[in-house]
């Protein structure tokens, strides 16, 4: 990539950014796994990258134009997975 080539100063300041998000998002999950908030068979580090790359990711512009969704429509989707998974649960 010509980006990389050109501004590598730029680009070690992305990624550590990223990884200063990530780390944030993975202490916020070990504390809610310490208060009993977030449940305890995920590993907070791999799920903080995970979340993090998926919002560089639905924040891209390209992303946005080629799909054409609103912010409206990204959020309540990433909201609704985030908070509820993929799975359906059947209840008694």
């Amino acid at each position: 990539m010509v980006f990389q080539v050109q501004f590598p100063e730029i680009l070690v300041k992305i990624e550590f950014f990223h990884n200063k998000i990530a780390a944030t998002i993975a202490d916020l999950l070990q504390r809610g796994q310490k208060d009993g908030s977030v449940r305890q068979n995920i590993d907070p580090l791999v799920v903080g990258k995970i979340i993090q790359g998926t919002l560089v990711q639905l924040a891209n512009p390209r992303f946005l134009l080629t799909e054409r969704l609103s912010n409206k429509q990204i959020a309540s989707n990433w909201q609704n997975l985030l908070l509820h998974g993929l799975k359906i649960y059947e209840y008694e």
